[in-house]
């Protein structure tokens, strides 16, 4: 049995990728965390897309690639202006997504 629900899951999903897709669009934002938001939006999609929820490690596979797109948006805004209110948000939901991955692996070593 997932420790994580699959609602929670997803909602984390979909909340990542419309910010990342504010976040293309911001006016604030340079070229470079634009771009790397835009690539990062897609990325996540395709996640979404390739990757169920019902299965341990679709679930896995979603988590981290969300973690790790984040960690790279995250660290373009952080070079280019260490003010911009999109990292914070960014972050949080990187940081859901490690505590769901965690929870996951916790189940999943429960049940075995």
């Amino acid at each position: 049995m997932p420790s994580a629900d699959d609602t929670a899951i997803t909602k984390l999903m979909t909340d990542a990728a419309a910010a990342l897709k504010t976040l293309t669009k911001a006016a604030n934002a340079s070229d470079e965390v634009q771009s790397a938001a835009f690539e990062a939006y897609i990325d996540v999609l395709r996640l979404i897309g390739r990757h169920s929820i019902t299965s341990y490690e679709g679930r896995t596979a979603l988590l981290t690639g969300l973690y790790t797109e984040l960690s790279e948006v995250t660290r373009s805004i952080k070079m280019t202006n260490p003010n911009t209110k999109h990292v914070d948000a960014l972050e949080k939901f990187g940081t859901k997504a490690i505590k769901l991955l965690k929870d996951e692996k916790k189940a999943e070593a429960a049940g075995s």
